[in-house]
């Protein structure tokens, strides 16, 4: 009798942890089904304009996979510049003494955007980041938008990094994407008209 109502107990125990799993599963999964979902795909394109300047485009596309609308309120783009050298990172590559990030996953390197900023000399200072203006910019679930991002610069640049970072509000996710762009792959400014 007793070794039955063992049996029993123990059975009941198992149906019941399964049975809690179960709803906590659930639970999760719905949770997650509050929050924004999105593949973002980030295409950066250039052609040279004069022997001075490069046209630069960047298309951003955001697809919304998720089951809530995706509302970008703000964003950011940024270029650093990976060569040639400027700033500090050329003076620290040849002792290998870089300047890190604050979470020592990579090197700071020199910050650029667009023709109006910028600086011959490497003691000036270069704005952190392009502030965008996206106005609530709306994709609804199962739908997918690009936006565009237009820069001039200056064709001295040979390798830069063009970075992007959106926010969706109301809640405090974002995305962000980075295109490592080799400009030899691009057209020689040169050879432009």
């Amino acid at each position: 009798m007793i070794e039955r109502f063992e049996k029993v107990t123990s059975s009941l125990q198992s149906i019941s942890a399964l049975i809690i799993a179960i709803v906590a599963l659930l639970w999760f999964f719905e949770q997650g089904l509050d929050e924004p979902w999105a593949n973002v795909d980030q295409k950066v394109k250039s052609v040279p304009m004069t022997k001075d300047w490069r046209y630069l485009r960047a298309e951003i596309t955001f697809e919304n996979y998720g089951a809530t609308p995706i509302k970008l309120s703000n964003g950011n783009a940024y270029i650093e510049i990976i060569r040639p050298l400027v700033g500090k990172i050329k003076e620290s590559i040849s002792s290998s003494d870089f300047e890190r990030q604050a979470d020592n996953t990579g090197i700071v390197w020199q910050t650029y955007i667009g023709s109006q900023n910028y600086r011959s000399s490497s003691t000036k200072s270069y704005p952190e980041k392009l502030d965008l203006k996206l106005n609530n910019v709306l994709i609804m679930p199962k739908e997918r938008q690009t936006l565009n991002i237009e820069l001039i610069i200056h064709c001295n640049l040979e390798v830069i990094v063009f970075g992007s970072h959106f926010e969706n509000r109301p809640s405090t996710l974002g995305w962000s994407t980075e295109t490592l762009i080799n400009f030899e792959d691009h057209g020689d400014c040169n050879d432009a008209i």
